[in-house]
């Protein structure tokens, strides 16, 4: 894999006609730091010497630069062309100078290269497809805390084949409670005996115990963790809790509006 740096006034070379992924182009995105922002999203246009339109390239953005891997769909047409990065935030965009490319002849001349509209297409459905599995393994991940949680599932008590069925922390939570209060009536209770009171207070401690372990499990299913601390790869919440979930999901891909995409070719 070839490097080179995008700068003002010089040409990008992209190579000779139909190589494809082997040159790394880096843009500086230093001239865009007084607007960067959680929210917003780059984006990398390129118009090949035969376009009449520019077309989005697939990137990826670090903390200093975004980087654009040419494929032969952007070496097709022998010339000059131009690239132009732009960043949309909450409906402003801001654009780079137009950077010029160019890209040689070689030997086979014309091939039958991919269109740079189609490719695009195809991986916007593969993030597509990811971001919907992963949103479904949130979901469940959700759910399964609630369960654990409260004994409910989508706001519906959890059915007795659940294994979170009279097994979860607003259940031992309430059960504590009504023990506590049978231990507390039986020892005032004159007519009660001593053995009575003991029991119930045993009953009481026994469901606080399990009233805890269940609150332990439900954090786990919640944010991984157990007292406050990261549960071990052994634990069946480790990387399967709904904080991990909903961030991997956040790293992701920020989702772009139509109204921002229309914004990128105006």
């Amino acid at each position: 894999m070839r490097y080179t740096t995008a700068q003002e006034g010089v040409v990008i070379p992209l190579g000779r006609q139909g190589e494809n992924n082997i040159l790394t182009v880096q843009f500086p995105i230093d001239a865009f730091s007084d607007v960067i922002d959680n929210n917003g999203a780059f984006e990398l246009l390129h118009q090949r010497c035969m376009d009449t339109v520019p077309y989005p390239c697939p990137i990826t953005v670090t903390d200093e630069y975004v980087t654009w891997v040419v494929r032969n769909s952007d070496t097709a047409y022998v010339g000059r062309g131009q690239a132009q990065l732009v960043y949309v935030v909450d409906g402003s965009i801001a654009k780079s100078i137009i950077y010029a490319t160019s890209v040689l002849k070689s030997i086979d001349g014309d091939g039958d290269f991919p269109e740079p509209y189609e490719e695009r297409l195809t991986e916007i459905l593969t993030e597509a497809q990811y971001i919907h599995e992963h949103l479904s393994d949130a979901d469940q991940a959700a759910e399964d805390a609630e369960a654990w949680a409260v004994g409910t599932r989508q706001g519906e008590d959890v059915d007795v084949g659940d294994e979170t069925y009279h097994n979860n922390s607003k259940y031992y939570s309430e059960q504590a409670a009504d023990s506590a209060r049978a231990a507390s009536d039986s020892a005032n209770n004159a007519s009660s005996s001593a053995d009575d009171a003991e029991r119930f207070q045993n009953n009481a401690s026994d469901s606080a115990d399990a009233a805890e372990l269940s609150a332990q499990d439900a954090e786990a299913w919640a944010v991984g963790t157990r007292d406050g601390v990261a549960v071990p790869s052994t634990d069946t919440t480790y990387h399967n809790n709904s904080k991990y979930w909903h961030d991997l999901l956040l790293e992701e891909m920020t989702p772009i509006s139509d109204a921002q995409i229309q914004a990128l070719f105006t």
